[in-house]
């Protein structure tokens, strides 16, 4: 029997991260455990860096079966790999899966009739379907140019794997010369469970992974961690559990890795994709363990919060989550002397500019550290991607197309050359974002990313930190009252507001080829910002004093010149290990 050759492919386009393949590798890992399977194809190596799609040419081209994980930042360009490698291989079968698939039936039929390279996808959880497909045992989960044999309810109980069936892609050897052949530091993707109970208007979670939770065995996710850790080119490891810290054992996993990073001499940053959402004795004792066991640059603590705007959490479905569930977590943290961030998402259905100030404020009086805001991106499969979600709260939406010629491109090239164009847009990443709703209109979330902007350049940045008062929101609403007062400030901000305008000014397509602006959006909603202040000290000094003195302004300048580090500039926060008590003995009060 010749056996057909299988390419997987998982595109880490998004800022050129490269994160390794963990989709293309877990349906690898599941399949090649069938030995009939095993007898009918080989599997190549994932592709998973990206490059101009000529470049795989000779890698395609000897595959009979080409699939796809597909994502909302990697679709532009998978479609152009799919319909390249139809051109080589016109006998040959394009598969796509992932969670960039529709769900609902006219938005799944019309997704791929627009593909005529596209053979088939499949929606939801993949390994179970992908590997009966192979053997020719069922359709199930699938969807053709000309038929579908897709079932919601089967899709959150069937399609799913169970704990004992968990793929093990890392210990399976599946990355092996990946981590041997790169010239790179890699990140690395990796799960203890599966589902989420929670239905979030906007995330994604609430569809293909609903269900009860999958716990995998202990022993298989030890054996990942092992092989991660044993590595020395992994930069990160991002854990995709939608509520680390749910269970008891997520304590003793978290025991693991520390130890693991101990005994290998191996400072790999671990991050959560999401901890426990309504608040856990465990998720206090992980955040703990790694305050106490791991340095700052190895650990991301952070508390989701996305809003504390009570119609804003009822718009978009998450009445069963209580965000004060969270507090006595945050409030052992500060204890423990645990540095926090939060996650707020801006211009949410129901937000206003005068309540997101609120919102900030409030998340500030809870004494966390740094906030971390986001820009709200569609996706489908969500709550809020459906026709009867926009039409209730008004919605427009509007693509935005970032060239791959600019995603390289960091803040230091900006400083080099603030006029930084591309105008070439072959290769992109799109994204599609809420322009209006009922609550907020283009003035309105002008106003919001103002208050944003203060409170990341200010607070986070570090650039008032030292001098404002707890009232954040007085301090906000004194700054703009006096924003006309201060030349070099009016000019940056309105440099940021020209930025909102064109992202949210209405329209379909808006395609990015300023440097500018692409870092604004996809790294922490500011450009050169802290820059020019920086660059500008005796400036900010004389202009800030209107607000609170010159004597003040010059304290509060030297104390942001200890703090300050331009090697953190494109983050969102100038993290330090204990920034509420390494400036606690400096606050001044301006009441």
């Amino acid at each position: 029997m010749i056996k057909k050759n299988i390419q997987m492919v998982t595109i880490s386009s998004i800022h050129f991260s490269p994160w390794i393949p963990y989709a293309a590798g877990c349906l690898i890992s599941y399949c090649k455990n069938i030995p009939e399977i095993n007898k009918q194809y080989t599997f190549a190596e994932p592709i998973f860096r990206y490059q101009a799609v000529e470049l795989y040419d000779d890698i395609i081209s000897n595959a009979d079966i080409l699939g796809i994980t597909c994502y909302v930042w990697n679709q532009a360009y998978n479609d152009k790999l799919a319909a390249r490698y139809k051109d080589l291989r016109p006998d040959g079968i394009v598969i796509y899966g992932g969670p960039n698939i529709p769900e609902e039936d006219d938005l799944r039929k019309k997704f791929i009739n627009s593909r005529p390279y596209l053979d088939l996808m499949f929606t939801g959880p993949g390994e179970k379907n992908f590997s009966e497909w192979l053997l020719g045992n069922s359709t199930e989960g699938t969807t053709t140019q000309d038929t579908s044999n897709v079932d919601l309810k089967k899709m959150r109980k069937s399609y799913q794997i169970t704990g004992n069936e968990i793929p093990t892609p890392y210990s399976d050897g599946i990355f092996d010369s990946i981590f041997e052949n790169s010239t790179t530091m890699l990140k690395a993707s990796f799960e203890t469970n599966r589902g989420c109970p929670y239905s979030c208007a906007f995330c994604d979670w609430g569809g293909q992974a609903r269900s009860k939770l999958t716990v995998f065995d202990i022993s298989q996710v030890h054996s990942q961690l092992d092989y991660i850790y044993s590595k020395k080119n992994v930069s990160e490891i991002e854990m995709l559990d939608a509520n680390f810290g749910v269970l008891a054992r997520d304590v003793d996993i978290t025991k693991y890795m520390i130890d693991l990073a101990d005994v290998n001499n191996n400072p790999i940053k671990l991050g959560y994709a999401g901890l426990a959402k309504n608040g856990s004795k465990h998720t206090t004792e992980i955040l703990n363990l790694m305050g106490k066991g791991l340095k700052i640059s190895q650990r991301n603590n952070k508390l989701s919060f996305q809003s504390h705007t009570p119609q804003v959490l009822k718009n978009i479905d998450r009445g069963n989550i209580d965000n004060n569930k969270l507090l006595p977590v945050l409030e052992q943290c500060k204890k423990d002397g645990v540095t926090t961030t939060s996650e707020l998402i801006m211009a949410l259905p129901g937000e206003t500019a005068e309540s997101w100030l609120a919102t900030i404020a409030h998340n500030h009086s809870l004494g966390i550290d740094y906030i971390r805001t986001y820009i709200l991106n569609y996706v489908p499969n969500t709550t809020m991607y459906k026709k009867e979600y926009r039409e209730k709260f008004n919605i427009t939406a509007k693509t935005i197309r970032f060239s791959y010629a600019i995603n390289s491109k960091t803040y230091k090239d900006l400083h080099n050359n603030k006029d930084f164009q591309v105008s070439e847009f072959t290769d992109y990443e799109e994204y599609e974002i809420m322009t209006g709703c009922s609550s907020w209109d283009l003035d309105e979330i002008v106003k919001m990313f103002d208050y944003t902007w203060w409170y990341h350049n200010m607070w986070n940045g570090g650039a008032l930190r030292s001098v404002v008062s707890s009232d954040i929101k007085k301090e906000i609403k004194l700054f703009f009252r006096n924003i006309e007062k201060m030349p070099m400030m009016s000019s940056i901000l309105e440099k940021h507001r020209s930025i909102v305008r064109t992202l949210y000014s209405p329209g379909s397509l808006e395609k990015i080829s300023d440097l500018g602006t692409y870092l604004f959006y996809s790294k922490c909603l500011r450009t050169d910002d802290l820059e020019i202040i920086w660059q500008n000290q005796d400036q900010f000094v004389l202009e800030m004093s209107i607000l609170y003195g010159h004597d003040k302004m010059a304290k509060c300048v030297e104390d942001y010149k200890k703090t300050f580090s331009m090697s953190l500039y494109g983050t969102d926060a100038n993290i330090l290990e204990n920034p509420h008590n390494h400036l606690q003995s400096k606050c001044i009060s301006n009441e």
